[in-house]
Formats: structure tokens, sequence, C-alpha cells
């Protein structure tokens, strides 16, 4: 058994096998523009993972379905883009105190998720931004863009609020698991 199943994590994959998978951070198509992680897979803590499944499955009987682009992040990863880019307003600063994490990102606690809708065939619908576009356009509240690229962040925030999640209000792509301040911070590479 590999340390992040030892840990409470599940390859998101396990609980719903027909969620698409684009690990940004497993490629150099990102805006650090490097891959950090071995592998393009996407570990969660086990009930955000059922939670997200079940928000797929409503998904495929609306005709859509979601893409992953990021979930379980170490937390040496998120001292690494926030050195980067120190942005708080987009990558939560993280905190160590005695060389222990204290405070960092949801994504380092495997109970947060970066994500967007796609249709049947899995084909992105149109967003107000593109995946890690740091500016004002991606925050929740945008007025600006399209009226289907709303139309679709409004929808996708809706059936992940459904389920519990919480949508960060500065990345329509960024949902916080329930109950994820209850988990550990983690460092364990993927």
């Amino acid at each position: 058994m590999s340390k992040l199943k030892q840990l409470g994590l599940v390859n998101v994959l396990d609980i719903a096998p027909r969620l698409i998978l684009d690990i940004r951070y497993a490629t150099s198509y990102n805006f650090y523009n490097q891959s950090v992680y071995s592998s393009p897979v996407a570990y969660l803590r086990e009930p955000v993972a059922l939670a997200l499944g079940r928000v797929q499955n409503f998904l495929e009987q609306q005709g859509f379905g979601l893409k992953i682009f990021d979930a379980y992040r170490p937390f040496s990863v998120q001292e690494l883009f926030f050195k980067f880019a120190p942005n708080p307003v987009f990558i939560k600063q993280p905190i160590r105190v005695n060389g222990k994490p204290v405070d960092g990102s949801n994504h380092n606690r495997g109970a947060a998720v970066d994500l967007t809708l796609v249709d049947q065939k899995g084909i992105e619908l149109e967003l107000p931004t593109p995946f890690d576009e740091f500016s004002e356009r991606a925050w929740s509240n945008f007025q600006g863009g399209s009226n289907t690229s709303r139309k679709n962040r409004d929808y996708l925030r809706y059936v992940m609020m459904a389920e519990g999640f919480l949508p960060l209000e500065s990345e329509w792509w960024h949902f916080d698991g329930p109950d994820s301040q209850n988990y550990g911070l983690l460092d364990i590479p993927i």
C-alpha cells in the first residue's frame, strides 16, 4: 500500500473511473512551466473523492462530466509555487514553524480539487478563463466574458456546492471539499 493510501487518500479514478484527468503539474503546461509531479494522478481524501464521484454521476445524467487539473498537492510543491508567484490571492502562502507545516492550501490536505466542465465527448466547455490564469477574470463573480462562460461557471459552482464543496472566490476552477480543514497537511511526493 502506498504512503498516500495509508494516510487516507484515494485515487479519484478508483471512485469515479469516468472522470477525465489532465494533471497540469505533471507536465510543463502550467503557470510554473515545469513538471512538479512524477505521475499524472489525482488523490483526494476518501470522503472528498466520494463527494466528487457523486457530482460526476449527476453531471453524466445531464450530459456533462468533469476534468481534473489538480487534487492533492504536496506541501513542498505549495512552497515552490508561492516562491515562484507570491500572490496570496491565487496561491495560498504555506507556513512552516520549526520545520513543520502549520498552514497551507487545502490541496496540501488532499481536500481541494481544481477542475472544469466537459461535454459527453470530454471537450472542455467555455469558461471565463483557462485554468491557472491569475487575473480578475478568474474570479467567481467576474461579470465580463460571454454569457455562456458565466453560465457554465455558475452551473459548475452550483453542482459542486450541492455536494458540499466550497468555491474559492478568486479561482472559478478551485473547490474545497467538505470538512477540508479537518485534515492534516501532507508533504508526500506524487
